[in-house]
């Protein structure tokens, strides 16, 4: 039962960010900074967030689908 809530909260987006993630965002945020004009920031770090969450979200149901596939097949 404990494997359901850990997908459902990957599901519904209730997790807690890694320790590795945080630090990757404080490099992109740092970079961003640096090299993309003040008044673009925001929209340029919504552009990054936006993309990743899409990635991160497909990954999610593919395996998911998969691991259905798998379980019906056991």
């Amino acid at each position: 039962m404990k494997i359901i809530e850990v997908l459902h909260s990957f599901w519904t987006g209730n997790r807690t960010e890694s320790p590795r993630n945080r630090k990757s965002w404080v490099k992109i945020e740092k970079a961003i900074k640096e090299v993309v004009p003040q008044d673009k920031q925001e929209d340029f770090t919504r552009m990054i967030e936006d993309h990743s969450d899409s990635v991160e979200y497909s990954g999610f149901v593919a395996g998911f689908r998969i691991a259905a596939k798998l379980w019906r097949e056991l």
